[in-house]
């Protein structure tokens, strides 16, 4: 077990962004599967790298796909 998991999951996010494209089954993977601690998950993200999941969303994806991932996440940590 992982001492620091939320940390963890943030890094895969990051890692499913990184580079020229997006591991679009690793982020919606990410997504889906840690919903239920996706609020843990976006303010370890927004402590390590400095933006929210939802600003990392709305930078690497588009059309219907961006609207998706936008309403789980929004879902399980409302924007303010």
């Amino acid at each position: 077990m992982k001492l620091k998991p939320y940390e963890a999951i943030a890094g895969l996010i990051k890692a499913a962004c990184a580079g020229i494209g997006t591991d679009e089954l690793l982020l919606t993977c990410c997504i889906i599967r840690y919903q239920d601690v996706m609020g843990h998950v976006n303010f370890a993200h927004e402590e390590l790298y400095g933006k929210s999941i939802q600003d990392r969303v709305k930078d690497e994806c588009g059309g219907n796909y961006k609207d998706l991932l936008l309403a789980l996440i929004n879902k399980a940590c409302p924007e303010e």
